[in-house]
């Protein structure tokens, strides 16, 4: 049994919140786990237990779909022991101590929020444990060891019990215990069972607030215009024209965009379109062309080196494009501001950035701040952007009304932080089986890091050149380590491109999984070989042969009467193989028929979760492999909408197997692992039907579309 110390604790809650957590009572008569030297108790409230019995548990992450509110709320409840029914949950204001230790800040990403809070959740639900067996203990005059917790009650020897809510009074005058134990996993009764989500019932009844439904009295509704070329500006507008359409108000010259304010949205947007506004100056070179050269230099300019003593050389180049986010919910924000209060509710993935974000523009102090976080309808990265948040406060600062801005689709798709392109080269020596012997890699892309880094670095580091002493951590993320190599050579060329680039659902190992992949199933056909059997042969990971092994098996691998793919990549602390099962008519069009999906994520807390996760980032992989591209053409980018930018509708969706490997090890994250697979799954397949190997994504370029799923 884990056991933690008074200590260790106090200094687990500090790096946490800063401050130790006590049981406490407020004026109602409701007990709490709280920072006991609290500024603001409400604001940093993780669990409120009520004579009632009810309890609210305070979620620190964002809910965009991923279940985090059932998740983190299973964490701490299995700690407690309490009644599963009795719960509640909210989500996390801005404040410091809900940060995720992983980021130091309110971030949600990275598929880090279980791995996060792992441990921090489930000693608040231990702490809160411990002092009501010691408050029954007290009240029967018996020794806490004797108690056992169970749905919400204190049991004695004798079979007589107490309610949490009865024990409220005793709990909250007791001080934090020295020691608190973690249930071993043997005796975990919710953590690693399927539990239905605590955001269906408001989403399905149509209660749930997403960023787009908040609405009150004196709210005004913007759009706005940006720049169609990267750093233009505006260069002329009628505003007349503008506020002459009915519900018009106001109009707000930004540094490259334009913003209409009206009663209504439509009434806004007309209001754009009339502004017939045009703008000048800008990166009016940018095109495809002028990309795809940029990285063929950086390549040639640094030529991979000659091996030794190899039976054999291969080279390979890989391509993949910028891709856009396309959240289900277009970027919003609301904001009221006043003289000394800023609220913001917001669909964001960071109360940390949003909040910083509005310290710097309003000059309000953090306690002045107020950070409502709504559902998410979509977040894959985009949303912990700020762009969205600024423009807000800065229409409604101009405007001194309350604001609520919403982009439309085409500003969506036209103003993002694109997912990086990539240009690859491989030189892979191999022995006389055909097995590598020597593998060399370069990458040639921009960093996404480096402009993180000076946007948010403190002003007294931030001209560090901080990425060419460490690299890009998230750019390379899936290159350095390879599961078929011990020592793998690898550069990276960071690409100096005026594209704007971040975070996009898996980040670096959305591409280096097709890369790697499908470099690894070239050798195994040049090899004359197994494409499964020769990445068993090359493995050094037992649980990486596990989990491919296993998909290999429940896929019929090599048994099957259609065309297969299969890929393997590890991400995130998390394990995945897919396999590929499809059928190839004479004009290219794909059948998807099924796809295996296998994982080993460590300890699972919600397996309903995890099966939905690895669909869902199966299907968003799948839709940018098919379908993904933004070109740029003078400046501009190509695509402003889903009739230039599809997505896959659900008769294109294949059959879907889903297999879980929980094992002991630490929860690793399950929002992002299963994107990077699929793509190199499914051109493996392709090349298996065809015998054409895809080596530039989308497969469209290629020829290539996904047509009926068949149903099996």
């Amino acid at each position: 049994m884990n056991t933690l110390s008074r200590r260790q604790f106090l200094q687990s809650s500090a790096a946490l919140t800063g401050v130790s957590l006590l049981i406490g009572c407020s004026s109602n008569g409701q007990v709490i786990v709280q920072p006991g030297e609290s500024e603001t108790i409400d604001n940093q409230l993780w669990l409120s237990v009520a004579s009632d019995n009810h309890i609210q548990i305070t979620v620190p992450a964002a809910e965009m779909g991923q279940g985090v509110n059932t998740s983190c709320a299973m964490l701490i409840s299995e700690e407690l022991g309490c009644d599963w029914q009795n719960i509640s949950v909210k989500t996390a204001p801005w404040n410091k101590a809900f940060n995720n230790p992983t980021f130091r800040m309110q971030m949600t990403g990275g598929s880090t929020t279980i791995s996060g809070y792992w441990k921090p959740l489930r000693k608040v639900g231990a702490t809160a444990r411990h002092m009501f067996l010691q408050a029954a203990a007290n009240r029967w005059n018996t020794d806490p060891s004797a108690l056992r917790i169970d749905n919400g009650y204190v049991f004695n020897a004798n079979g007589e019990r107490l309610s949490f809510g009865e024990l409220v009074t005793e709990a909250s005058a007791l001080d934090a215990p020295e020691d608190v134990s973690l249930k071993p996993l043997s005796e975990h009764q919710l953590i690693g069972k399927s539990v239905p989500r605590m955001d269906t019932p408001p989403k399905t009844e149509g209660s749930a607030e997403f960023g787009i439904d908040v609405n009150f009295d004196g709210l005004k509704v913007a759009t706005i215009q940006h720049a169609p070329v990267l750093n233009a500006t505006v260069d002329t507008f009628d505003k007349q024209a503008a506020l002459a359409i009915k519900g018009v108000e106001d109009v707000v010259l930004l540094e490259h965009a334009i913003a209409v304010v009206a009663d209504t949205y439509w009434h806004a947007k007309m209001g754009i379109a009339a502004l017939k506004a045009t703008f000048a100056g800008g990166e009016i070179d940018l095109d495809d062309a002028a990309v795809k050269a940029h990285l063929v230099q950086q390549l040639d300019d640094e030529p991979l080196p000659t091996i030794k003593g190899a039976a054999k050389t291969h080279d390979f180049e890989y391509e993949v494009p910028y891709l856009a986010h396309s959240t289900l919910e277009p970027m919003n924000c609301t904001v009221k501001l006043t003289e000394d209060r800023c609220d913001i509710w917001v669909p964001s993935q960071s109360q940390s950035l949003t909040g910083q974000i509005a310290e710097k523009l309003t000059d309000l102090k953090q306690e002045q701040i107020h950070v409502h976080l709504t559902y998410l309808g979509g977040g894959f990265g985009r949303r912990g952007e700020i762009d969205f948040v600024a423009e807000t406060i800065e229409i409604a600062q101009a405007t001194g009304k309350p604001i609520k801005l919403v982009w439309s689709r085409e500003e969506d798709t036209s103003n993002d932080f694109y997912r990086p392109t990539a240009l690859t080269r491989y030189r892979i020596g191999v022995d006389e089986k055909g097995l590598p012997i020597a593998w060399h890699n370069q990458l040639a892309s921009p960093s996404i890091f480096e402009r993180i880094f000076k946007l948010f670095a403190p002003g007294f580091i931030s001209w560090v050149p901080f990425t060419r002493i460490i690299d890009d951590p998230v750019a390379v993320e899936g290159m350095k380590e390879v599961p078929y190599v011990l020592e793998p050579d690898f550069e990276y060329l960071k690409s100096k491109l005026p594209v704007p680039v971040g975070f996009w659902r898996s980040v670096g190992n959305s591409y280096s999984a097709f890369f790697t992949e499908s470099v690894i199933d070239e050798l195994a056909h040049l090899a004359g070989q197994d494409p499964v059997q020769y990445r068993l042969n090359t493995m050094h990971d037992e649980r990486a042969k596990k989990v491919l092994s296993t998909a290999a098996d429940l896929a019929n691998w090599g048994r099957s009467n259609v065309h297969q793919g299969v890929a393997f990549h590890k991400s995130f602390g998390s394990y995945v193989a897919q396999v590929v099962d499809l059928t190839i008519d004479d004009n290219k069009v794909i059948t998807l028929h099924k796809v295996t999906i296998v994982i080993d994520s460590g300890i699972v807390v919600n397996p309903d979760t995890v099966e939905a996760q690895m669909e869902g980032g199966m299907i968003f992989g799948l839709v940018a492999a098919a379908e993904g591209e933004i070109n740029f053409k003078n400046g501009e980018n190509v695509q402003k909408n889903f009739d230039t930018y599809p997505m896959l509708r659900m008769y294109q969706t294949p059959n879907i197997v889903v297999k879980l490997l929980p094992s002991g090890d630490a929860p690793g994250g399950v929002g992002e692992p299963a994107t990077p697979p699929i793509a190199p799954a499914l051109t493996n397949a392709i090349f298996a039907a065809t015998g054409e190997r895809i080596r530039s994504l989308p497969i469209r370029k290629a020829g290539y579309s996904i047509g009926t799923r068949v149903n099996t």
